[in-house]
């Protein structure tokens, strides 16, 4: 159990699902692992999630969610790829970058706010795979 003191923190949340306090390193592992996905892709998140995955539920489903947010990404850029042969690559390549780039960003403060906000689709994803390691 926490101390007091951390407890009194009005940084310090309880918004977790299992009543538990998200102290402010599960907030900031949270938002690193979505932050990460921009400058290393799925690799960031990965890193985080397989060190975190055992000792937070919070840090674990945010770096689950940004790992297969960032593979999604990942899977569009690689369809785009030969669209540029007819010009519509061009186009939907720095949109779907800076599209997930503000989404990523996005996530990230909701994460160090102590929020269980979703990606579309890859939030519920990793919600899932969450619930069903943890048992709740």
């Amino acid at each position: 159990m926490q101390n007091n003191q951390e407890r009194n923190d009005p940084l310090n949340t309880p918004t977790a699902e299992d009543g538990t306090w998200l102290n402010k390193d599960d907030r900031m592992m949270a938002m690193l692992a979505n932050l990460l996905g921009i400058f290393a892709g799925f690799i960031g998140p990965l890193v985080i999630y397989l060190v975190k995955k055992d000792e937070s539920r919070f840090v674990a489903f945010h770096a689950l969610q940004a790992l297969y947010f960032n593979l999604m990404v990942l899977v569009v850029m690689i369809i785009c790829v030969p669209l540029i042969l007819i010009a519509v690559g061009f186009f939907l390549i720095p949109v779907a970058g800076v599209g997930a780039l503000i989404y990523q960003i996005f996530i990230a403060v909701k994460a160090n706010e102590g929020k269980w906000d979703k990606y579309w689709l890859a939030g519920d994803w990793a919600d899932s795979a969450i619930r069903r390691k943890f048992n709740a």
